[in-house]
């Protein structure tokens, strides 16, 4: 079977994103109805632009890979402990594969802290409906129709939908402790992760990190690792950094960046991202003092190199402003691609 993955989607794949997502919705209603329009919100699409949009906007989507190729997408909303599974589609020419399957679960490792997941699809989607009643676990708890519009949808009101007309089921998977233990158990903390990875990983040709333990690191840290007036617009100090690892010390490592041969020449905080999805991230920077000499990107190989070895398929995002158009160039060089999301008002990249 393929090695099944999700990607943050990124902005240049979303219009290819919509369009896959409508030939796999187009392919159930097309089974059903055959070449009858009336089931469709477009002309010819069964799933509009303007909802697959708004889902993207809310929610976080992901690419579903195979291989490292795109055969499909999903886009979820999370809140607290629960979670709505806005879009799950595999493309037609890889049903019966695995895949969706493979995504799934891959979906419930990415929100170990959600206890009931959500869904809906059309009374005729069988296919859908075998998917998510006998392979994930879901649980059929309601029925909208004529009789029994959705309540929550600004659209419906107390109207039948239109499109719809003899109804939707709703579906809730109540996570089971089982299941829930088994997602926190691949879970596990940034800091607990990053423990298990060999020494020897930790360094590369020209820096090495090290972990902050001494009061000569603290000092090094805050009052010695000076930044550039530039820097200081655009990265958290290292107190800062520092500070919220105090408070959320699994989600934080803090880290001197010393050259090969041990000299400090900077600070990073390998992190798990704050934002929107479940991901790690970093904070970092090279002293002003030793900057252009090709630190910085060598510091951000090797966090790579460790966040990856930490958990292979959990992404890596970034967020950095508007206007820093030198570390934009630096993560597109080293693979990251610009997403589908803003953390405030800054870009997010994503690996």
């Amino acid at each position: 079977m393929a090695e099944v993955t999700l990607a943050p989607l990124a902005p240049e794949d979303r219009e290819q994103f919509i369009l896959d997502n409508q030939e796999a919705f187009n392919y159930g209603a097309l089974e059903e109805f055959g070449r009858r329009d009336d089931h469709f919100e477009e002309e010819g699409e069964i799933i509009s632009r303007q909802v697959i949009e708004a889902s993207i906007d809310g929610g976080e989507a992901y690419r579903i890979l195979a291989d490292g190729q795109p055969v499909g997408g999903a886009v979820i909303r999370v809140e607290g402990d629960r979670g709505d599974l806005e879009l799950l589609f595999v493309s037609p020419k890889v049903h019966s594969k695995g895949i969706g399957y493979a995504a799934w679960y891959a979906i419930e490792k990415l929100h170990p802290e959600v206890t009931v997941w959500e869904t809906v699809t059309p009374y005729f989607e069988q296919r859908n409906i075998h998917f998510y009643v006998n392979r994930c676990g879901f649980h059929i708890v309601e029925f909208f129709n004529a009789h029994h519009p959705d309540p929550h949808d600004p659209e419906d009101g107390q109207e039948p939908d239109e499109q719809f007309p003899a109804g939707m089921f709703r579906f809730e998977k109540r996570m089971q402790r089982s299941e829930l233990n088994a997602a926190k158990a691949n879970a596990i903390s940034l800091r607990a992760a990053l423990e298990r990875i060999e020494g020897d990983l930790w360094s590369n040709e020209r820096v090495c990190f090290r972990p902050l333990k001494t009061e000569a690191d603290l000092i090094y840290a805050t009052m010695e690792c000076q930044l550039s007036k530039e820097q200081e617009d655009m990265v958290n100090p290292a107190w800062f950094s520092i500070g919220r690892a105090y408070l959320f010390r699994e989600d934080n490592c803090p880290c001197i960046i010393c050259t090969a041969q041990g000299q400090p020449v900077g600070f990073i905080d390998l992190s798990r991202w704050q934002g929107r999805g479940d991901a790690y991230s970093w904070s970092f920077y090279i002293a002003r003092d030793h900057q252009g000499k090709g630190y910085g990107k060598s510091a951000a190989r090797l966090a790579i190199r460790l966040l990856k070895a930490a958990d292979p398929a959990k992404p890596i995002k970034l967020a950095t402003e508007q206007s820093n158009e030198k570390a934009q160039r630096l993560y597109a060089s080293l693979g990251f691609r610009q997403l589908a999301e803003l953390d405030g008002d800054d870009l997010v990249f994503g690996l």
